[in-house]
């Protein structure tokens, strides 16, 4: 399968990936701090992936994030509501395609039809090539295509050129 992805996105997931232990941990705390109800819908993850799969994740949310801010990008705290409103129609959308019959959905199909198919390509590129077989059995990869494609949207919902601790109630 052929994936294009954002090269930023790609320079950023490297870097995690060679960087200090230390220095991953801390980029965890910090997506904590700032996107609390994020990190726990990725945390309540861990009975849908395996325990290798639900890191890659968390990887790639990190690097989604700084891939967005290293463009200059701000970012709201995506609330409970944010959450539930882009799961449920990322939902939609795959049903939308599943409906479609076997040959609309499909992996290569998903990303295509994704709103960021560099983004979701190239996360989901990662995550594959780091997880086994075992890790990441056919049957989970909708669902993590599924996950992916909601913390894109997310992401992308909560960007702001502007940095909301700095705007003006009249900048929003």
């Amino acid at each position: 399968m052929d994936i294009k992805s954002s090269a930023w996105l790609q320079q950023i997931l490297m870097k995690l990936d060679l960087g200090k232990e230390e220095d991953y941990q801390k980029s965890v705390s910090e997506l904590l701090d700032e996107q609390p109800y994020l990190m726990g819908f990725l945390f309540n993850l861990e009975e849908d992936f395996s325990e290798n799969v639900l890191e890659l994740i968390i990887r790639s949310t990190i690097a989604l994030g700084k891939s967005f801010a290293h463009t200059g990008l701000f970012f709201k705290v995506i609330s409970t509501t944010d959450l539930e409103e882009v799961v449920d129609e990322q939902i939609v959308h795959f049903e939308n395609l599943e409906a479609q019959g076997p040959t609309a959905f499909t992996e290569q199909n998903i990303i295509e039809k994704a709103s960021s198919p560099a983004a979701l390509g190239g996360l989901y590129k990662f995550i594959d090539q780091n997880a086994t077989a075992l890790e990441l059995p056919f049957a989970h990869r909708t669902s993590l295509l599924l996950v992916l494609s909601a913390i894109i949207e997310l992401f992308e919902k909560a960007a702001s050129p502007v940095d909301p601790d700095k705007a003006k109630p009249t900048d929003t």
